[in-house]
């Protein structure tokens, strides 16, 4: 066989690749091809075709250079400084093979939605995820950010050292210890990297070192693009601190709406900032709590709030983040109550229970009779939301049973004594009441009572309402309820369903798929047991 480089096989391989091509195209009675190539076994295997049948020969012609041109060529040789650096000693002992087929069942699709809790229940054991596993999870933490925070607890120092070598798995990536930080190499990191790359790096250097983070993402700040500097901004949340309140005024400046809007945000969860302060100043010229003497000798006292939204909205107004128009969906509420809406949601609701010395359910019990109760109490939600605040989130779900996206702002102790006083009610037809999202906004898992309670409810609906659009009830059967139930209580909900067989009829579908996921959960725990 005659001598040729590398360089050169691959050349000539392309040209006839490009050939056969060509051919295929125009098509074979328009233009004659030939089988030859490098002097190497490729062409001697070419050779070797029957060109009688043409097509037949482009065919299998195609197919043999395929094969090559996906495994059969040579790869590039690194040099030594491309090499990655080994892997590290594996640091945590790994999970028992029992556990192995649930968690291969779920990377393959099924009940996918239970990977979160074998990771924390493999992370309780102090496990890690086998190595073959390591790709097929790092991708889904890719796809998925939610299921980051479950993930990068489980794949250990041999997971940290695969994600570097990808860079869309750069978020479960291990940063060397602030003090080895070249800066070069960091500012090289951050110049080359994609946006998802730098997300990862900016939210690692957050949780560790946020001033370093913030000096690096400040450094070519006015050059990036405005959905980058939105999306960089956003990451200050992690670490946030008033040592972040300066570049973040500068902000409100950004000729990006999306930017200001973070930036206003983000400024309004810092009680010393420029614009917390700016904030509370307005509101507190909005609403006023007045008590007045009635009755005999003036022995009733009755308090009345009273709010004076803004006549205008300014531009010292709009640079802080108030929008002057409402969108559609808020559009009913209007012009002066959307602005009250807002200023209020950039004031801790905990400043107004200070200032008078009430209680969250008092401040909302007297906002129910303002005429602008809608705008007060929806920028007192808000506030909630920002500020995470669980007592006023909890008074306003009291309140207001519909504001199922404060749950997650209440203790899980406390959302079960706020659900099982809703389920002691009315709460037909369960599908209609504001506490099937309540429960389905739960992320814990329930207690024996809690569930008791809900299966009681569960089977009423079940004997006394045929509606037909009851599908959100059953999708948060099979789902949330599904997830939240003890798998412990499998023997009792088995044997506690209507025996009525009409029942049955309409809702055993629904069963059969709880039944299915309570006990691969049952199954999948005690896999994952000492």
């Amino acid at each position: 066989m005659a001598s040729f480089t590398y360089c050169e096989w691959c050349s000539d391989m392309h040209d006839v690749w490009d050939t056969l091509v060509t051919t295929a195209v125009l098509g074979t009675e328009r233009r004659a091809f030939t089988l030859s190539g490098a002097d190497t076994q490729v062409d001697f295997l070419l050779q070797k075709i029957d060109i009688k049948d043409v097509v037949g020969a482009l065919l299998d012609a195609a197919a043999l250079l395929a094969h090559y041109r996906a495994a059969g060529q040579m790869p590039a040789q690194p040099t030594a400084a491309a090499l990655a650096a080994p892997a590290p000693a594996h640091d945590l002992p790994l999970c028992p093979a029992r556990a192995l087929p649930h968690l291969v069942a779920m990377l393959g699709g099924s009940q996918r939605a239970l990977l979160p809790e074998w990771l924390a229940a493999l992370v309780a054991r102090g496990w890690r995820v086998p190595p073959a596993a390591l790709p097929d999870l790092l991708e889904l933490g890719h796809q998925n950010a939610a299921l980051r925070p479950a993930l990068l607890p489980a794949i250990g120092a041999r997971g940290r050292w695969l994600a570097s070598q990808n860079p869309e798995w750069a978020y479960a990536a291990a940063l060397p210890e602030v003090t080895t930080f070249d800066e070069a190499a960091l500012a090289n990191a951050w110049n080359t990297g994609t946006r998802s790359t730098r997300l990862a790096l900016l939210a690692n250097l957050r949780a560790r070192v946020p001033d370093i983070a913030r000096e690096l993402m400040a450094r070519d700040w006015a050059s990036e693009k405005a959905e980058d500097r939105a999306a960089l901004l956003a990451a200050l949340e992690t670490g946030l601190s008033q040592a972040d309140e300066s570049f973040l005024e500068h902000a409100l400046d950004d000729r990006s709406k999306e930017v200001r809007r973070t930036a206003s945000r983000l400024l309004a969860r810092l009680p010393e900032s420029r614009l917390a302060a700016r904030m509370a100043e307005r509101a507190q010229m909005l609403l006023t709590l007045t008590t007045e003497r009635s009755g005999f000798r003036g022995r009733k006292q009755q308090t009345h709030l009273h709010a004076a939204p803004p006549a205008q909205c300014d531009a010292a107004m709009q640079r802080d983040g108030i929008e002057p128009q409402p969108p559609a969906l808020r559009a009913k509420l209007g012009e002066r109550a959307w602005w009250l809406q807002q200023i209020l949601a950039a004031v801790p609701p905990t400043h107004w229970s200070a200032a008078w010395e009430r209680s969250p359910q008092a401040l909302i019990a007297l906002a129910e009779q303002s005429e602008w109760k809608d705008g007060i109490l929806e920028g007192w939600q808000a506030a909630a939301l920002a500020t995470h605040d669980a007592d006023w989130a909890e008074a306003l779900v009291r309140y207001r049973p519909a504001n199922s996206e404060l749950m997650g702002l209440i203790p899980a102790e406390r959302q079960e004594v706020l659900l099982l006083d809703l389920l002691r009610g009315d709460c037909m037809p369960l599908h209609k009441h504001p506490v099937l999202d309540l429960l389905r906004a739960t992320s814990h898992t329930w207690s024996t009572t809690l569930t008791q309670a809900v299966f009681r409810t569960l089977y009423r609906h079940m004997r006394t309402w045929r509606d037909s659009y009851d599908y959100q009830l059953r999708g948060a059967l099979t789902d949330e309820f599904a997830r939240r139930v003890p798998p412990t209580l499998l023997p009792e909900i088995a044997a506690g369903w209507p025996d009525e067989p009409n029942i049955r009829e309409r809702w055993q579908g629904v069963i059969d798929k709880l039944m299915i996921t309570l006990q691969f959960r049952y199954d999948m725990l005690r896999a994952l047991q000492l």
